[in-house]
């Protein structure tokens, strides 16, 4: 059975930079999530032949939104990241990924975590005076 759902979003310009220029995040999400994605102005159609695959993308998409619309800026390399986390866990939470007070700030750069587990080691080094990892 097809899985079709329509998302609409309110803001044009952040519609934009969630889409991606020439829609090439649309494309990422579409291949990680197997989905077709088709825009049109600030609208998302999804097509899926598997429901929790069309769903995935549903919440990849709204929750990228939402983190646009809080200021955050998105990067290739976080649409990627953000879709392997909600692909490997339906109910993670993108918006904890992307928090101001994750990432470590170094003299060249600034580091942030692109997985749910790499924010909970950087908490960790914040919060706790000695901490081991393995692997």
């Amino acid at each position: 059975m097809e899985y079709i759902k329509t998302l609409e979003f309110d803001q044009p310009q952040l519609a934009n930079a969630l889409f991606g220029p020439q829609n090439q995040n649309l494309a990422v999400i579409a291949e990680c999530c197997a989905v077709e994605l088709h825009s049109r102005g600030g609208t998302v159609t999804i097509t899926a032949n598997d429901q929790d695959a069309g769903n995935d993308a549903a919440n990849v998409l709204l929750q990228l939104y939402k983190i646009l619309k809080g200021g955050h800026d998105l990067y290739p390399a976080d649409i990627i990241h953000a879709c392997k986390a909600v692909r490997k866990n339906a109910s993670a939470d993108l918006a904890a990924l992307f928090r101001k007070d994750a990432s470590i700030a170094t003299p060249r750069k600034t580091i942030s975590p692109k997985t749910l587990n790499q924010r909970d080691y950087i908490d960790a080094l914040k919060h706790r005076d000695m901490v081991f990892a393995v692997g």
